[in-house]
């Protein structure tokens, strides 16, 4: 993507998990744990294990890189959606074997950065900033596929568009 004064851009899909409600208390001695894993872009991604309690914390954040090309196809394909999902994880139960307690599917498309290219930003800021993001808050969202009461995880998804800088000469320049 290119913008005023020929400079390129890439594309972070971030994901951040706050924490959880409503998960089903455990009553093993062993303290089983849980983590959150997705797929984007031929890339697995995944939290730490966290302790299963009833509002288990995760503060982390998955991030993709991808070019212009999937940014597009995000924005212009219906269903562009992303599977995270929580499942029992630990020593006792490798990524590989893990159960799934239950999943969210994201919508990307709605997080996608708009139609207009962004542009290189003055140093008064007249022309906007370079970055430009989608609106985006944290919400809770309900995992499908779980026992009731279905727990809830509170989720901050953006797209961010970045300027990739050339690390010679410091200046927004393709390589």
């Amino acid at each position: 993507m290119l913008a005023e004064g020929g400079g390129r851009f890439y594309y972070q899909l971030v994901i951040r998990i706050f924490k959880g409600r409503m998960f089903p208390p455990t009553h093993d001695e062993g303290g089983r744990q849980i983590a959150l894993e997705a797929r984007f872009n031929g890339e697995n991604l995944a939290t730490d294990p966290v302790a299963l309690c009833a509002e288990p914390l995760f503060n982390t954040e998955l991030v993709w890189e991808f070019g212009a090309a999937k940014h597009r196809e995000i924005k212009e394909r219906e269903g562009s959606t992303l599977r995270l999902q929580c499942v029992l994880a630990g020593d006792e139960m490798p990524q590989t074997g893990a159960r799934q307690i239950g999943f969210v599917m994201l919508d990307l498309r709605s997080h996608a950065c708009g139609a207009m290219a962004p542009t290189i930003g003055t140093a008064s800021g007249r022309k906007g900033s370079v970055g430009a993001t989608a609106k985006s808050e944290s919400r809770w969202y309900q995992l499908r596929g779980a026992r009731q009461p279905l727990p809830e995880v509170k989720i901050f998804v953006k797209i961010n568009c970045k300027p990739i800088v050339s690390l010679v000469s410091g200046s927004l320049r393709p390589f």
